[in-house]
């Protein structure tokens, strides 16, 4: 089914057209995505990216809106490119993103704290469990960094062997005092 809307609509439509109006909303849940990776790794964020989770759950969230999109320029509730198409690929990106964070008041409990409950919960578990092995092959990238660097042993335990354990922390110049460098 989708093969012949998808050949329908290349014949109605430029395929640049196209690339471009669905890009927008992959585009807009790729950016809410890449907010959380920001958040958890800041300046380690595009390493984190690299790693398979960071990849995927990234994806993933772009592919959300493109899904939602996809689903309402199929079943034809939009009918071609003009400007509400395009709004609606934003309206796509921003509202399926609105969606997913909204929460709604549950209860009151006896301490006077309010609970709160949505789809949110179900997406920060999502980027928890991804963002959580994506720092775990983070840490695997640089321990093995670190062992490449050290040539498989620290140079601080040969260079250890050299130094009299007796003067370990005496003051070379003890004897004229501690204004003596100056």
């Amino acid at each position: 089914m989708y093969v012949r809307v998808v050949n329908e609509l290349l014949a109605v439509l430029p395929a640049a057209t196209l690339i471009f109006l669905f890009g927008v909303p992959f585009v807009v849940g790729l950016l809410a995505g890449f907010q959380g990776v920001w958040q958890r790794f800041q300046y380690d964020a595009f390493r984190a990216l690299k790693t398979p989770p960071g990849t995927a759950y990234l994806l993933s969230r772009g592919v959300v809106p493109l899904g939602l999109f996809w689903g309402l320029y199929t079943h034809r509730a939009l009918s071609s490119t003009d400007a509400s198409s395009w709004g609606l690929a934003v309206g796509c990106g921003v509202g399926s993103e609105a969606i997913l964070r909204a929460k709604v008041y549950v209860k009151t409990d006896q301490q006077g704290a309010d609970s709160y409950a949505g789809l949110f919960d179900l997406l920060k578990f999502y980027q928890d469990l991804c963002l959580e092995a994506a720092a775990s092959w983070l840490a695997r990238w640089r321990k093995a960094l670190v062992s490449r660097s050290m040539n498989n042993g620290p140079a601080f335990a040969r260079e250890e062997s050299r130094i009299p354990l007796e003067d370990v922390g005496k003051d070379r110049d003890s004897s004229r005092g501690s204004h003596a460098r100056e």
